[in-house]
């Protein structure tokens, strides 16, 4: 069996590529997979964004997360267990120094509030059918896009940070993740090859 390439930027580019392609996709029943890997990289990078920028952004998609549950009419049980998954009642778990109280109140508080409101659903109210009608347009393609938009800036940010692109490295990487596929071909670093503006005159995209 072939030796997994080592552990470095290209890893690390090819993983932030995947996290792009679910978000630029709308894929939410995969965004646990991004909140991973933003959490991994908070640890790793901590100074790449504001404090707030990163909880806007992994809120957002926890959030986007628990209503879609709502959306799909998935039991109460199921979308209070996955509320009380993605928002614990110990309140986010800061790890940066920089952090004002301000910021964290003002993160606590949107958190608080989102968590009363979808278990102020659970409850059955005789609203029950406009205020998901709410929620839903609340946290829809407008609401993404906002998301999107975030991460855009938070890559952009560890593109920066990371050295120059090594391209065999990459394809090590790429040839291990998707055996048969070449960096040209991969439909994982397609998109975020043209976005972070990497010299790589062979990758194109479809129109999206």
């Amino acid at each position: 069996m072939a030796t997994p390439p080592e552990a470095g930027p290209s890893a690390l580019r090819f993983a932030a590529a995947a996290s792009w392609q679910v978000v630029r996709g709308r894929c939410v029943e995969h965004f646990p997979r991004v909140l991973e890997f933003l959490r991994s990289l908070r640890i790793a990078a901590p100074g790449l964004v504001r404090y707030r920028h990163h909880e806007r952004l992994c809120m957002g998609l926890k959030a986007k997360v628990v209503v879609e549950l709502i959306q799909q009419g998935r039991p109460w049980a199921q979308v209070l267990n996955a509320l009380h998954h993605h928002f614990p009642e110990s309140g986010p778990v800061v790890r940066d120094p920089k952090a004002t109280k301000q910021d964290l109140r003002k993160v606590l508080e949107a958190q608080e509030t989102f968590c009363q409101e979808v278990k102020h659903l659970a409850e059955a109210p005789v609203d029950l059918v406009s205020r998901v009608q709410e929620l839903e347009q609340e946290y829809g393609e407008p609401f993404l896009d906002a998301m999107e938009k975030l991460f855009f800036e938070y890559l952009c940010q560890l593109e920066k940070a990371l050295p120059a692109l090594q391209t065999q490295q990459l394809q090590d990487v790429v040839s291990w993740m998707q055996p048969g596929v070449s960096i040209a071909t991969s439909s994982v670093l397609s998109q975020y090859a043209v976005d972070m503006g990497w010299p790589l005159p062979e990758c194109s995209v479809n129109d999206s």
